[in-house]
């Protein structure tokens, strides 16, 4: 400064008497006689000693030690810095591949989900479509069956008749003969049967027996009128192993009859020759309406599809 000394840090120094203008804060050692002299600089001794803070000498080699110290703990905390720093970035760059890789999971998990899901609506819309053609299809053909149906029934109720097959078996071990039947009937008003039914009666011709099958129509309009009581008249022949039988049939009670009809048969003979014959029988049947039924059917179908709506 301009009074000539020089700032030593901790005091001033005057260098024309080699000595600082202040005492030391640091107070001597009584050991060591040098150092009780608070104004004397690097103890008198400036060729051996320095003193870098104006408290307590030290020699060029500890100052050098100092210097070293000091730049290694500089150079240490530098780099602990700069390692920290990297840390920190790598912390950082791994924080963010961590949250890139996590995004990009979660990416496909969601990608898998909508996936998983329009599959699930692809294929339920496509099954919806494929249940309402299904079911246009469906009620389609149950419309179209319920309207011939009903066609056939209105053109069947212009007429009266009834059809029968089955199967007849007959014996005739002299002049009386024995029948027995069983078969399917069927009329314009849509009922179907099985019926059964016994005959005996008188005959003329050889001895023989069959088993045939057997057609029949009648001017009946219901089978009801071929239950109970009848009568048929006609005759049969075996040529070979062949049996061929015709049958007048009158429906009804002897003294009442009310319905006739024709019955052909054809079957497997047993004997020889011819017969003739004219017998009483007697029928019984089980049977159901076809169009009551589809009707019935019909019904059920549409109560069922509201139901499924609803």
């Amino acid at each position: 400064n301009i009074s000539g000394s020089y700032f030593a840090q901790a005091r001033e120094y005057m260098p024309e008497v080699g000595k600082f203008i202040s005492e030391d804060i640091i107070l001597g050692r009584n050991t060591t006689p040098k150092t009780l002299n608070r104004y004397s600089y690097c103890w008198s001794n400036p060729i051996r000693y320095i003193d870098l803070n104006g408290k307590d000498p030290i020699t060029p080699q500890q100052a050098q030690d100092m210097a070293w110290d000091f730049l290694e703990e500089q150079i240490q905390k530098s780099l602990k810095e700069k390692e920290n720093e990297i840390d920190s970035t790598q912390n950082d760059i791994n924080e963010t591949i961590n949250k890139t890789i996590a995004a990009g999971a979660q990416m496909a998990k969601d990608a898998e989900i909508a996936a998983k899901n329009w599959i699930n609506d692809t294929i339920q819309t496509a099954t919806d479509f494929v249940d309402d053609a299904m079911q246009t299809m469906t009620d389609y053909i149950m419309d179209t069956t319920n309207d011939n149906v009903h066609k056939i029934k209105n053109v069947l109720s212009g007429y009266d008749f009834t059809l029968s097959a089955g199967v007849n078996g007959s014996f005739t071990p002299s002049c009386w003969q024995f029948d027995g039947m069983l078969g399917i009937s069927i009329d314009t008003n849509g009922n179907i049967g099985i019926q059964t039914a016994y005959g005996s009666g008188i005959t003329i011709g050889t001895p023989s027996a069959a088993i045939l099958g057997y057609f029949s129509i009648t001017n009946a309009p219901d089978i009801e009128k071929l239950k109970e009581d009848g009568s048929n008249f006609g005759g049969s022949i075996i040529y070979g192993k062949n049996a061929y039988g015709v049958d007048l049939a009158f429906l009804g009670d002897i003294n009442n009859i009310e319905y006739f009809g024709l019955t052909l048969s054809k079957g497997i003979g047993f004997g020889k020759g011819w017969e003739m014959h004219g017998e009483m029988s007697y029928t019984w049947d089980c049977h159901i309406n076809l169009f009551d039924l589809w009707d019935s059917f019909y019904k059920d179908y549409y109560r069922n599809c509201c139901e499924a709506v609803k």
